[in-house]
């Protein structure tokens, strides 16, 4: 009623009004009830069109209550957000059409705070299971600490069967508060793996001490789902700039963990958490016949430090051809010209492994110039493997100096290399858009 008499008042259409609460028309100055008043008009009536089974009047509806939800939410518009608020929560504890209750919720996701959680936490209880479950999302993507501690007493309450949901609201919130709770749980079987999860999420110092001594006396399953957790912690110090705490967990999984695949990630972070100071270390790893080998062999492409890329490829003339392949990869992507001297070496080494040889000239052809072909061009008449990436490696190099080597090559090679030489030539002059260069080759093959 008084919705209506504020329209009246004002002499407005719905349409009006809802324009003004989109943004699209300037509205005029209302005192908090008539701006509560419209906003409840405006949004309840959306809610015929939202319990509808017509798609198209369900779709008209969601979109205005969308574009309401959206000018509500602006900076500077908080008396406008609360108005909104307001007027959803009622309507969505209103028994009515689950579509049209989900979709009220989903916009308290976006807009509610410390005045929509009373309403959300009634709503927990609510007889329709997928609402109850809108209502949980809408406190977890509440951003107040009113919104955390309602969770943490749902949690408490809960019947075992719901404990897992509130579990992970807690862990992607990464509500420190709930510490004492979660690593209470952690020795409820139906609540363990969660509980871990949410406290890797945490990830405070105290939530780790929690994962920590969750491992400690652990076997199988149970020491598995907690250094998972460790590590997931590990990864999260690291996020938030804490190098030394995130190296020294990254370091103890590398050591003690008792899965391979944990152990493996344990090492690369902390080769990462390290930077250079790890480079020693990682190199030693590459002569072992062991998968830590390739591990430090990737680790080549991201591991910071100005002098990576130059004493990893100092190692790759001496590597088994498995970590060579990988190692030529990683430099390759790493795109440091520092490690040309060890690829160089690699691809011209008549007895090196094969495999190993051929992923050295491919990275020569990402990264080398005019010093690569003359390395290469007694190489591209070999037999594959290296045969055939010697042929891709030189039309792969580009610059004009190359262009013109390749050129001269033309005119005092055999049959067979001119063919080449005239193709690389004018592919490599066509990729840098040098027509004149590729018509020369053109010409001379």
């Amino acid at each position: 009623m008084l919705a209506w008499l504020v329209s009246a008042a004002l002499a407005q259409t719905p349409a009006e009004l809802a324009d003004q609460l989109t943004g699209r028309k300037q509205g005029p100055e209302r005192t908090a009830a008539e701006r509560a008043a419209v906003f409840a008009q405006v949004i309840e009536s959306t809610v015929p069109g939202l319990s509808s089974d017509d798609a198209n009047a369900k779709s008209q509806s969601q979109s205005l209550l969308e574009r309401v939800v959206f000018h509500a939410g602006r900076p500077g518009g908080e008396a406008d957000r609360q108005a909104a608020v307001a007027a959803l929560l009622p309507l969505a504890a209103k028994p009515g059409a689950r579509f049209c209750r989900q979709q009220l919720l989903l916009e308290l996701r976006l807009l509610g705070r410390a005045d929509a959680v009373a309403g959300l936490v009634a709503l927990l209880a609510d007889g329709d299971e997928v609402v109850a479950q809108s209502a949980r999302m809408a406190l977890e993507s509440n951003p107040t600490p009113e919104a955390g501690r309602a969770l943490i007493e749902a949690l408490d309450k809960a019947p075992a069967d719901r404990r897992v949901a509130f579990i992970n609201a807690l862990g992607h919130r990464r509500e420190a508060a709930a510490l004492a709770p979660l690593a209470k749980l952690i020795a409820d079987p139906q609540a363990a793996g969660a509980a871990l999860a949410a406290l890797a999420q945490i990830a405070t110092p105290e939530a780790i001490d929690a994962l920590v001594r969750a491992r400690q006396g652990a076997t199988g399953a149970a020491r598995a789902a907690a250094e998972n957790a460790l590590l997931v912690a590990a990864g999260r110090r690291a996020d938030q700039g804490d190098a030394a705490g995130a190296g020294k967990l990254f370091d103890d999984l590398y050591r003690n963990a008792a899965s391979q695949d944990v152990r493996l990630a344990g090492l690369r972070g902390w080769a990462l958490a390290s930077g250079e100071k790890a480079l020693p270390a990682l190199l030693d790893l590459l002569a072992k016949d062991a998968p830590e080998a390739r591990v430090a062999a990737r680790l080549a492409r991201n591991l910071a430090g100005g002098n990576v890329a130059a004493a990893y490829g100092d190692k790759l003339t001496g590597l088994a051809e498995p970590v060579q392949i990988t190692l030529c990869g990683a430099l390759q992507e790493r795109g440091d010209k520092a490690a040309l001297p060890g690829l160089r070496a690699l691809a011209g080494k008549a007895d090196a492994p094969a495999g190993g040889r051929a992923a050295a000239v491919t990275a020569l052809g990402a990264l080398g110039g005019v010093s690569e072909v003359e390395l290469l061009l007694p190489l591209e008449s070999g037999p594959d493997p290296v045969g055939g990436a010697t042929r891709q490696a030189l039309t792969r190099l580009g610059g004009p100096e190359v262009t013109s080597f390749l050129l001269k090559q033309v005119a005092t090679g055999d049959a067979a290399r001119r063919t080449h030489h005239g193709g690389a030539a004018r592919l490599g002059a066509g990729q840098r858009g040098a027509a004149g260069a590729g018509r020369g080759a053109e010409g001379a093959g």
